[in-house]
């Protein structure tokens, strides 16, 4: 161990055993071993739960002369939100995405998302001017 440093190693040795053996090492270590465990748990924990299931919207259609199906236009864009690459098209291949239905009862719907069944309702209708006016319940 001659050289330019040659009493580094016992330096750095002493030092690092001086930083392992206090306190504030042992208690950063069992915080740091603490918080990476709850995160890699918390995808385990949501799903648990219920929080990363993917969204359930109903679509109270009352406007009926539009030109394309909304069920189907808000479906696609929910899976393109998520999985820009997807083909909405395409089935699902195990993969979980959005549910979009039509509602046939408003308000068997708005109580579908006042008990948590539902995520969201939105009623498309016309207002008085002809214009589409959009309702969200969610």
């Amino acid at each position: 161990m001659s050289g330019l440093l040659p009493n580094a190693f016992h330096v750095a040795r002493r030092e690092y055993l001086f930083r392992v053996r206090g306190r504030a090492f042992l208690v950063t270590t069992i915080l740091l071993a603490v918080a990476v465990l709850a995160i890699t748990m918390v995808p385990t924990i949501l799903s648990a739960i219920g929080i990363a299931d993917p969204p359930s919207v109903a679509v109270d259609v009352q406007a009926d002369d539009l030109s394309t199906d909304p069920v189907v236009a808000i479906q696609s864009a929910l899976i393109l939100g998520t999985d820009p690459e997807a083909d909405p098209t395409e089935p699902a291949g195990g993969e979980e995405r959005p549910r979009v239905m039509r509602a046939d009862d408003p308000a068997e719907a708005a109580e579908g998302v006042r008990d948590g069944e539902l995520d969201a309702l939105l009623t498309i209708r016309r207002d008085d001017d002809g214009e589409l006016a959009f309702e969200y319940l969610g």
